[in-house]
C-alpha cells in the first residue's frame, strides 16, 4: 500500500505564484512616507528603540550575553510564547477584537518581547533594520506585483484560500493535485 503525503498548501501556493509572475512587472510605486491610519506610536522610530534597548543593556552589562546566537535562541522561545497565546483558540478565535482586554495586553507583552530581540539581534549584527525591511519590501512588491498575485485560487471548484489547513488535509482525497489539474484563477481589480 503506497502512503501518500498529505497537500502542502506552502507548495500549492508557490507553483500558482510562478505561473501567475511569468509577466515582467514594473517597479513597485514608493512607499507612503505615513499612514493615516497609524496604529504605532509616531514619535518612536526604530533608531530611539535601539538605544532604548541598548541602554537597558548597557545598564546590566549584558553585552557579553547578547551574542547573535543568544538574542535569536530567545527570540525564538519569544515567538513560541506569542504562538501560545493563539494556541487553543482554533480558527474562530482567531478575531483578536474579540480578545479580553487582559489577554490582548499579554499578547502585546510578548510581541514586544519578539521586536526587542529582533532589534537587538539587528543591532549586534550591524544591520540597519528599517532599511532592510524597506528593501525587503520593494522586492517582495516586485517578486510579487498586485496586479499579478491578488487572485482567487480554485482547484476543481474548491477555493484553496478560503480552506484551514486542517480542512485542506481531510479533503486531499477529493483534490488531487497533479501536473494535468487546472489551475484556474480569477484576478480580483479593485
Amino acid at each position: 500500500m503506497t502512503m501518500r503525503r498529505p497537500v502542502n498548501p506552502c507548495r500549492i501556493v508557490a507553483s500558482i505564484h510562478h505561473y501567475c509572475t511569468m509577466a515582467t512587472p514594473s517597479p513597485p510605486p514608493p512607499l507612503p512616507m505615513s499612514s493615516p491610519k497609524s496604529r504605532f506610536e509616531d514619535s518612536l522610530t526604530l533608531e530611539g528603540l535601539r538605544e532604548k534597548i541598548e541602554h537597558f543593556a548597557d545598564d546590566r552589562d549584558w553585552h557579553k550575553f547578547h551574542t547573535p546566537r543568544n538574542l535569536l535562541l530567545a527570540m525564538t522561545g519569544e515567538v513560541g510564547e506569542v504562538c501560545e497565546c493563539f494556541q487553543w483558540r482554533g480558527d474562530d478565535g482567531q478575531d483578536v477584537d474579540g480578545w479580553s482586554a487582559e489577554d490582548k495586553e499579554h499578547l502585546g507583552e510578548e510581541l514586544s518581547d519578539v521586536l526587542i530581540y529582533l532589534v537587538r539581534l539587528a543591532d549586534r549584527c550591524n544591520i540597519d533594520l528599517a532599511t532592510a525591511a524597506l528593501r525587503k519590501m520593494d522586492k517582495n512588491a516586485i517578486k510579487y506585483p498586485a496586479n499579478l498575485v491578488r487572485v482567487s485560487f480554485t482547484i476543481k471548484g474548491v477555493n484553496l484560500l478560503q480552506i484551514s489547513p486542517y480542512r485542506l488535509k481531510a479533503a486531499r482525497k477529493s483534490i488531487l493535485l497533479t501536473n494535468r489539474t487546472r489551475i484556474r484563477t480569477r484576478v480580483h481589480t479593485p
